[in-house]
């Protein structure tokens, strides 16, 4: 008799949570979501796991602040080293452009009035016959006539010196014994020993100068690289603690239960469980949308009477638990927390490295956890929106 009652009791004390898992979308179109793992769990347990859950990715995102903060004052040193090359650079490039500007045409040196007196500038100024000469040109051409274009019977070096022989005002040439080699040469192609030497010393410090830019420009270049590899790993550190503010991250390790069923094709599910007891009903799903997947989270308190039946529905409406208790974000204002920690990075791409970025990133996760003071007016993004909305 006493074993009958026993059973009767559990019997009675037996309920049930049945229900239909479904999004609605923009269209009214109603999505029955199928395969979905819905669980009861009490919710003592849950609620544990949770505020653990909570703890957790405050520590996380703690030591995360961390190692970015680090990360920052890198990234700010690496462009404040990166501007003082630049300024180096544009000095040295400032100098090549005055030491050109001494030759404004490196083929036509004689068009240069600043060592005119130096250069075969027209027939009329140029050296007389018997003056030596040097070609400050390679690759010039020596021809058999004068002004000819053709006829080419050798090619010069820089710093070949020659004899003038002949003049021809005509054809703005003259013959240059070589030594070896005897023709015709433009007289732009030639100059006076003292003009030689000022044209040679001025490419000489214009080749140095560029070499010295070429190698100031590698250094820039190395912090540029530099910088672009913090940003990813900034970036990637920035993933991680996305992640601790989401709801996947509350759904990881969630406590185990016995009470759980899988949805049908038509999204419904029916879950026996203890009467008498507070439960909630725990389930997640995603979706393909344009553009990516949608992701959802239920957390929906569902009391059980003993040997009652509930019928809970989950979908669009009551999917913000963890938002509504402080969890997680609504959308908008996971953007607004991801905009201002973006903005911290802009700050340190312009060198500045005197906030205590940790404390910063930590506050903008957690505004009622720390000083809302700690957030920096120039950061660009929703701040006020932010911390009122906690």
């Amino acid at each position: 008799m006493l074993a009958v009652l026993f059973i009767l009791g559990a019997c009675q004390s037996e309920g049930k949570l049945t229900g239909e898992v479904f999004i609605v979308t923009e269209g009214r179109e109603n999505i029955e979501m199928g395969l979905i793992d819905v669980r009861a769990i009490k919710q003592s347990k849950m609620e544990n796991h949770l505020q653990k859950r909570y703890e957790a990715a405050k520590q996380r995102i703690k030591t995360y602040a961390d190692s970015v903060s680090t990360l920052l004052d890198t990234l700010a040193d690496a462009r404040r080293e990166a501007e003082k090359l630049d300024t180096k650079r544009n000095r040295q490039l400032s100098r090549v452009s005055n030491l050109k500007a001494k030759f404004p045409n490196w083929n036509n040196v004689s068009s240069s009035k600043k060592i005119r007196q130096y250069q075969i500038d027209n027939m009329q100024d140029g050296p007389e016959v018997g003056e030596i000469v040097v070609s400050h040109s390679d690759g010039s051409k020596i021809r058999a006539k004068a002004g000819a274009t053709r006829d080419v019977i050798d090619r010069t070096d820089v710093g070949d010196t020659g004899r003038i022989v002949r003049a021809k005002s005509s054809q703005d040439s003259y013959l240059v014994d070589f030594g070896e080699t005897k023709g015709w040469v433009w007289s732009f192609e030639l100059a006076g020993p003292e003009a030689y030497k000022l044209i040679s010393e001025n490419k000489r410090s214009i080749a140095e100068t560029n070499k010295l830019i070429e190698s100031i420009e590698d250094k820039r270049q190395s912090k540029v690289d530099k910088m672009y590899e913090l940003n990813t790993r900034i970036q990637k550190m920035y993933g991680s603690m996305r992640y601790c503010l989401s709801g996947e991250f509350y759904f990881n390790e969630l406590p185990d239960t016995e009470y759980s069923d899988r949805t049908n094709s038509r999204g419904r599910f029916e879950i026996s469980v203890q009467g008498d007891e507070e439960y909630y009903l725990v389930a997640r799903g995603d979706r393909s949308i344009d553009g990516g997947t949608e992701k959802y989270h239920w957390i929906v308190d569902a009391p059980v009477d003993g040997g009652s039946q509930r019928e809970v529905m989950l979908s669009n409406n009551n999917l913000e638990y963890l938002v509504e208790h402080g969890y997680t974000r609504s959308d908008e204002m996971q953007a607004a927390t991801e905009n201002l920690w973006n903005s911290i990075i802009h700050l340190a791409r312009r060198g500045r490295s005197e906030y205590k970025w940790e404390e910063v990133i930590y506050t903008i996760a957690f505004p009622d956890e720390a000083s809302q003071a700690l957030i920096p007016d120039e950061l660009d993004g929703p701040k006020t929106e932010l911390l009122m909305s906690q």
